[in-house]
């Protein structure tokens, strides 16, 4: 276990940290934020509240008698995740430019982030800790959420929720005081579950960062030699190999017993395939022995699975499934730790592995499981679950959930421009296949259709009129 460096006298850093704020609320008047005048109250906002809290937490220092110090923290593990995360924006943003757009936005959370740390550190008496510790937490959280502009604020109040987490809800392991939850995961977590409760998913770019994520030809093989650098050097390749394993084990019992796909994108989707290379593999927040993290990465592809068919079922977003289920894990890691410790006793020594050797292990497992499905077009572009002529027939066979994917795919593709998408759509619901029958959204899909260039929903448009319920 490495030790915490002992703190270093800074009376500099409460006016250095004073000065990022500065800096972050003058991006307030670059052109990205002066697209909203709401963008550019909550940026001024929460540089004005986190720089009240480095004054309180200076001034908490002097009337202890205390000067101001820091802590070098550059740790491998924190700069090799924030060079990973950001090679997956710079990808992800040549199919997408609003990536780059928002690169801005994300400039102003890191600024957030270390001042707010330095003045919450300061009013508890203890060192501001500098390093790339912060740049995975703002890099994580960005890749799976993002606030509309006009409720930006609601983006900072999520990174401090993630601070404030790692910071209070520790425990004990091993004799060393951790903190519980990987904290993007826990700021996800809670944030997913108040816009679930007010029925606000529509404040984020939620489902269109699951929509777009996928769109760079090659970023299922992208990210996952990112998740070959992780798991070589930190030793998690389990988690992620028994995830993976668990999603598409449970998807292709599905299959079989449906004859349709349990996602509508892919065996695994990519916001999901992310979620189990760089969300759930923080070694802090995950067991210590290589049986626990196989049980652990099992637990949590169960998890992604069960939480897609609940929210489904009630009519949710259900890009929520990847990340509700992480805080809840990290909370069993010591029942796990223990659970493998027993379970470790059975298995004959002769069998176990040095741990380097082991990873390798686990590692060639991996390469060719993943490599086994890219072969066979699991990942492919062209894969039938992203094919609306697949669920049309299996929406016609009235197999298991096959309408309610079809209404989503096509309403998908008909808001991206697609004529045929929103005629097709309209034909369906104005009939009432497989779905209740609405005269009036079926026809206003059909005119969309004519109206986005699709001339068989011209010509048809006559046989699709609203149907007026009739007066009492």
């Amino acid at each position: 276990m490495r030790s915490t460096p002992p703190p270093i006298a800074a009376p500099w850093a409460p006016p250095v940290a004073l000065v990022l704020l500065a800096l972050m609320a003058a991006l307030g008047w670059t052109d990205r934020f002066q697209q909203s005048e709401r963008l550019v109250w909550s940026v001024v906002g929460a540089a004005g509240l986190s720089a009240v809290l480095v004054i309180a937490g200076w001034m908490a220092l002097a009337r202890r008698g205390q000067s101001p110090t820091i802590t070098w923290m550059v740790r491998r593990e924190h700069w090799v995740q924030a060079c990973l995360h950001t090679s997956i924006f710079v990808y992800w943003s040549t199919e997408w430019p609003q990536v780059g757009e928002y690169a801005l936005l994300i400039v102003s959370q890191l600024l957030f982030v270390h001042a707010f740390d330095a003045g919450f550190s300061y009013l508890r008496g203890e060192p501001w800790r500098l390093g790339f510790g912060r740049f995975p937490i703002i890099l994580s959280t960005n890749l799976f959420m993002w606030f509309q502009d006009d409720v930006y604020f609601l983006q900072y109040a999520m990174v401090a929720v993630g601070v404030l987490g790692k910071a209070w809800l520790v425990w004990d392991r091993d004799g060393v005081r951790r903190h519980i939850f990987n904290p993007s995961a826990f700021s996800l977590s809670v944030t997913s579950l108040m816009l679930i409760v007010t029925g606000t998913t529509d404040w984020t770019h939620g489902p269109a960062i699951s929509n777009t994520l996928g769109r760079p030809e090659f970023i299922y093989l992208w990210i996952f030699g990112c998740g070959l650098v992780v798991q070589g050097l930190f030793r998690v390749t389990l988690v992620t190999l028994c995830a993976g394993f668990s999603i598409w084990a449970l998807g292709s019992l599905y299959f079989a017993s449906t004859g349709v796909y349990f996602f509508l994108t892919s065996e695994i989707p990519i916001a999901v395939f992310l979620g189990l290379h760089l969300l759930v593999t923080d070694p802090s927040t995950s067991p210590k022995s290589d049986l626990g993290r196989g049980l652990f990465g099992a637990l949590y592809g169960a998890s992604v699975v069960a939480l897609f068919a609940l929210l489904d079922a009630f009519g949710q977003p259900t890009f929520y499934d990847k990340m509700l289920c992480v805080p809840v894990l990290n909370l069993s890691v010591r029942w796990i730790d223990r659970l493998a410790a027993r379970l470790e006793t059975a298995i004959p020594e002769r069998l176990a592995l040095p741990p380097a050797r082991a990873n390798a292990t686990y590692m060639t497992v991996w390469i060719a499981f993943f490599g086994a499905l890219y072969a066979t077009g699991t990942f492919a572009p062209d894969h039938p679950s992203r094919d609306s002529r697949f669920w049309e027939t299996a929406c016609q066979e009235e197999r298991l959930g096959a309408c309610g994917h079809l209404d989503l795919l096509l309403s998908v593709e008909c808001e991206n421009g697609q004529g045929i998408a929103c005629a097709k759509l309209g034909a369906f619901v104005y009939r009432g296949v497989g779905m209740p029958s609405d005269t009036e959204r079926g026809a206003a899909l059909v005119a969309r259709g004519c109206d986005l260039g699709f001339q068989e929903a011209c010509r048809r448009l006559s046989e699709f009129r609203p149907t007026s319920p009739a007066s009492d």
